[in-house]
């Protein structure tokens, strides 16, 4: 009798996709708290992380510091 267990592959799936809703969260939690007064900016942003789940937080962390959209306390 073989007990059931999930395949390895099962396992990493399960947390590239648990890593991948933590950045999300973190990442719009991090554009929501910014001091930024223009609102358009900030939902291009929370369209952009929401409709790429995986590249949107890195195109975030890469450009959206950049281009005027500052982090509170920072």
């Amino acid at each position: 009798m073989e007990l059931l267990a999930p395949s390895p592959g099962l396992i990493i799936w399960t947390l590239f996709a648990l890593a991948s809703l933590v950045c999300l969260i973190i990442t719009l939690i991090s554009i929501l708290r910014t001091d930024s007064k223009n609102l358009n900016t900030k939902l291009a942003w929370i369209l952009v992380i929401i409709l790429l789940p995986i590249l949107g937080p890195i195109l975030f962390f890469i450009y959206g510091r950049r281009s005027g959209v500052h982090i509170s306390g920072q």
